[in-house]
């Protein structure tokens, strides 16, 4: 089974399945400036920490909520326009998301498990999203 079929068949029970640690979120939130910011949740799931950091998010920003699983981004809860209320959930891998090279600052990693499609791929979506694949 590939990685992208697993994650299709348990994305319906997949929070059920997972404990959400809020500590690293929060310290996140501790760290924004009192200011709306845009931000990108690269493998997203099903949006368990991408709804948590966007309630510490400052009123006016954005967090787009970004999963290589349709079913996994499925499974964000309706809010606003069909989907959780200033999360934008985008169907796409991450080596690639439309971004400049270190154009993501700053970067922070609070849980990070990659996946990705080829191991060759790890370092792509590491330098586009960090600027480096160390």
């Amino acid at each position: 089974m590939t990685v992208a079929g697993h994650f299709e068949r348990v994305a319906a029970v997949y929070e059920s399945l997972r404990t959400t640690d809020e500590a690293p979120v929060r310290r996140i939130g501790e760290l924004l400036p009192d200011r709306p910011v845009t931000g990108l949740d690269i493998g997203c799931g099903t949006g368990r920490y991408s709804r948590l950091l966007r309630g510490l998010l400052p009123d006016g920003s954005l967090l787009v909520a970004s999963d290589v699983s349709a079913a996994m981004l499925a499974e964000l809860k309706p809010g606003g326009h069909g989907h959780a209320l200033g999360v934008v959930p985008l169907l796409s891998a991450a080596e690639e998301l439309p971004l400049r090279t270190a154009s993501l600052r700053p970067r922070v990693s609070a849980s990070t498990t990659s996946f990705p499609s080829h191991p060759a791929h790890l370092p792509v979506a590491g330098q586009r999203t960090c600027g480096s694949a160390r």
